[in-house]
């Protein structure tokens, strides 16, 4: 469920709630900001509105579209980013192919890995594919 003050609003900055609170509560002390804002992106992270998992990108290249996706890998407590072009849809070998150049372009393993649910690359599999495919990226995360 979403508060009260973001009703009808997703857009809605932190800063702007802070302030509203501070004008509400003036006894609050601008040392509370970050915690609010830590809360605000915390809560948006689980209740907020799905965000695509691989982004399609609108690129064209002698006029025609170019079917391609973004593989983004993460660390967000070091806030290292890595992004890789995928050319066509979603797979085992573009899943694969990106986390690989993020590792190397990272220089080590991470000691956990999470990843989407891979519902596109699931899809239209009979289930003996599914196990396959299942297997391999098990098998490649060991």
């Amino acid at each position: 469920r979403r508060p009260p003050h973001a009703e009808g609003r997703p857009g809605l900055r932190p800063i702007a709630v802070f302030e509203e609170l501070c004008r509400r509560h003036p006894e609050l002390g601008s040392g509370k900001r970050r915690t609010l804002e830590r809360r605000i992106r915390a809560w948006r992270a689980v209740n907020g509105p799905d965000r695509e998992t691989s982004p399609r990108s609108r690129i064209t290249v002698a006029g025609q579209l170019l079917d391609c996706r973004f593989y983004h890998f993460r660390l967000p407590f070091s806030g290292f980013e890595h992004a890789h072009v995928v050319l066509g849809g979603e797979s085992f070998v573009a899943l694969a192919e990106g986390l690989q150049n993020a590792l190397w372009s990272l220089g080590g393993v991470p000691e956990q890995h999470r990843s989407d649910s891979l519902s596109a690359a699931f899809r239209n599999l009979g289930a003996d594919a599914k196990e396959d495919l299942t297997t391999r990226y098990e098998a490649f995360c060991g």
